[in-house]
């Protein structure tokens, strides 16, 4: 069988809200069965083999093993690496139907053995009735709880269910033996259904029956007994006392709910109640649970807490949970603090529980469940952990786990967990009964390890603790410190007070890079020979950096053949940055040879160079450069041209006319030109126009008509 709340189909009107992540739990514990309903109730169970490790007990009411839904209690054992998952024992109840585990508590010392003891529950087991009930004492031992219950109460009235709800009284009496107490929130006793609560004291024996004081609701269909539990000692007189809730009172307002709390006296607890707190709203169902908050504010009185799941303040069932304090005359009746989480339909309040001093603060601390919250999965529920203070509980929550799996109900059953590792510090725990981790619905619990909420994360394991890393929930692979002023809690080398290096971080975290190192100024070296770029501003660095040398003297750094001291080649360049070009060198006049013939251009004026130009020579004698085969070195050949530039035209041959008398002359009517010859001949005969000039065999002829003229020569 299985039980889902009504309320689902509004799960779309939440408000968009942003809740803490849920951090993965130091352990988790599961049922590993199909519809074993794992953690339907949750309590720390004291140290039961008294070895210095707290140990835990889990309900799973529809575990079966045998039986269908006979139920099993679950005894999870401490150690110095918390708690072990797997059982120590399975206590079954061998009944169909019975759901065993229904109700789970630490019972205190019952006999006073220096073991602790559990009380556990089969609130439908028939013992000849049907549903009447039935309740088990299981004493610790240095071995473990013995399996064999210590003491077997069974409820005597059909459909009581004895056992709804069972808990440690603390010692009611103060006689040395911690008592118990038990709900059957469905007893007639004049009212249908007004319900009943009953207190059994401890003994040297155990638990002893009859109860000390049976307790009534007196109001039909009251539920009184629905949760009950020690109060501690709300008045500080010495004994401890009760609180009892009755959901479904109606005092004026229909099933408002009532809260009462009884003192402890020497011979029991008082039977009539000293104080009666009501919820004063329709069907909030205050009291839904009921618990002992610890001493909250450390006043020296202890406070309890009382959950009311159904209670509006702007949502429909929101809930909340409610603190009252402690006094010199026992519980105050106004509510100091009041918890919520704002969330529609979200049950918060289900399920509360005092979580012990988890911080070592001075403090009591509380968990509050809300089993239908949603943020993302459909009735996934929270779990929230709340610190105490100086004023009380503080409404943020400390610590808040999500279910984040839909219908996983997480917060079902809170509770602290004892301090299971033995480090100091009390740990925590909640269940989230229809999680599925294997097996459908077979439930799971989180425990987490908790530490001073001083303490800082010490990633890199340097002995300083990172400020933005507040510890909440211990993890036994990081290192846990006191100090918060690690700069970088990644790098070990980074601490206050290291020594500071130069890698151009804050190493000793006093806000300052590199400081006190020797800092120079590095200049880019970009063709790699040593000498920087003249015109880089440089970089002030405290170790070198690459590509960049101290000096910055170099020229151009594009060219790893220019720099200074470099060795002056003819080449146009400054080589060695000493702002002269081919200082050194020996220079020489290069004349254009356009023809080719090794010979330049006599009218060309040179060009200064410490290396050969293409299409020069080093003369300039050639007077046609336009002509390779006339220059200052040529042969005089006869051809009428001064092929070897020295003025005259075929020397050397029989007639040779000056250059100048066959250079195209012009002159006046009635002027006259002298053309003259030299020649080796006998005799000479001047031609005009090929024709032969009569009487014209002087080595001159005085020309007075324009033409063209020659002289020949023969022997």
């Amino acid at each position: 069988m299985r039980y889902f709340t009504i309320g689902f189909v509004l799960h779309f009107l939440l408000i968009n809200k942003v809740y803490s992540q849920t951090p993965p739990p130091t352990t988790l514990l599961e049922s590993n069965q199909i519809d074993a309903n794992y953690g339907w109730y949750i309590s720390n169970a004291g140290d039961i083999n008294a070895d210095g490790y707290d140990d835990v007990v889990v309900g799973a009411d529809w575990y079966d093993n045998g039986q269908l839904n006979e139920g099993a209690v679950f005894v999870h054992m401490g150690s110095a690496t918390g708690l072990e998952t797997t059982p120590a024992a399975i206590l079954e109840s061998n009944q169909v139907e019975a759901n065993m585990g229904r109700s789970v508590s630490r019972a205190g010392d019952v006999n006073n053995d220096g073991y602790d003891d559990i009380i556990v529950s089969s609130w439908l087991y028939d013992p000849g009735v049907t549903n009447a009930g039935r309740v088990y004492i299981y004493h610790g031992s240095a071995s473990g709880i013995n399996t064999t219950p210590a003491k077997t109460i069974d409820g005597n009235q059909f459909g009581a269910n004895f056992g709804n709800c069972v808990s440690a009284a603390g010692d009611v009496n103060n006689d040395g033996y911690d008592d118990v107490v038990v709900g059957a929130w469905l007893y007639d006793a004049g009212q249908t259904d007004e319900g009943r609560v009953y207190v059994f004291l401890g003994s040297s024996t155990g638990i002893t029956t009859p109860a000390v004081v049976v307790l009534e609701g007196n109001q039909e269909f009251a539920h009184f007994g629905n949760s009950a539990a020690g109060a501690g000692d709300v008045n500080a007189d010495g004994y401890d006392d009760i609180v009892v809730a009755a959901d479904r009172f109606d005092g004026g307002l229909s099933n408002e709910g009532k809260v009462l709390v009884y003192h402890g006296t020497a011979t029991g607890i008082n039977p009539i109640p000293a104080k009666e707190i009501e919820g004063n709203q329709d069907n909030a169902n205050f009291g839904s649970e009921v618990a002992s908050a610890g001493d909250v504010n450390n006043d020296g009185y202890d406070d309890i807490i009382v959950g009311s799941h159904k209670y509006e303040d702007g949502m429909a069932d929101e809930g909340a949970a409610f603190i009252f304090h402690g006094s010199a005359t026992g519980i105050i009746a106004t509510p100091v603090t009041m918890l919520q989480n704002n969330d529609v339909l979200a049950y918060f309040g289900h399920s509360v529980r005092g979580a012990g001093d988890f911080n070592q603060d001075g403090f009591d601390d509380v968990m509050v469940g809300s089993i239908l919250f949603e943020n993302g999965s459909l009735a996934e529920g929270s779990a929230y952990l709340y610190k105490g203070s100086a004023s009380g509980i503080i409404t943020t929550p400390y610590l808040t786990i999500e279910g984040n799996q839909s219908e996983a109900n997480m917060g079902r059953s809170v509770s602290g967990a004892g301090d299971v590792n033995n480090d100091g510090f009390p740990d925590v725990m909640a269940s989230a009964n229809f999680y599925d981790n294997g097996q459908l619905y077979e439930g799971v619990v989180y425990v987490y390890h908790m530490c001073a909420d001083s303490l800082y994360a010490d990633l890199d394991g340097d002995g300083f603790g990172d400020p933005l890393n507040l510890v909440n929930i211990c993890n036994d692979t990081i290192n846990l410190v006191e100090d918060n002023t690690d700069c970088d809690d990644t790098n070990a080398s980074i601490y206050p007070g290291a020594i500071e290096i130069c890698n151009s971080l804050d190493d000793d975290c006093n806000t300052l890079i590199d400081e006190g190192l020797i800092f120079e100024t590095y200049y880019a070296d970009a063709d790699a020979d040593f000498f920087g770029d003249v015109n880089d501003a440089g970089t002030s660095a405290c170790l070198p950096i690459a590509g960049t040398v101290l000096d910055n003297t170099d020229c151009d750094d594009t060219n790893a053949f220019i720099f200074p001291g470099g060795i002056e080649i003819c080449n146009g360049l400054d080589d060695d940055c000493n702002t002269l070009i081919d200082e050194g060198l020996i220079f020489e006049i290069y004349y254009v040879d356009a023809d080719a013939d090794f010979f330049g251009d006599i009218n060309d004026a040179g060009t200064s160079a410490c290396l050969p130009i293409a299409g020069t020579v080093t003369n300039n004698t050639d007077c046609d450069d336009a002509n390779g085969d006339i220059n200052s070195g040529e042969t005089e050949i006869c051809n009428l041209i001064d092929d070897n530039c020295d003025g005259f035209i075929d020397e050397g041959f029989d007639v040779v006319i000056t250059t100048s008398a066959l250079t195209a002359t012009t002159f006046c009517q009635g002027g006259s030109v002298v053309l003259e010859a030299s020649h080796n001949g006998i005799a000479l005969q001047w031609k005009k126009n090929g024709a032969i000039i009569p009487g014209a065999t002087s080595t001159t002829y005085t020309a007075t008509k324009t033409g063209t003229y020659t002289c020949d020569a023969s022997n």
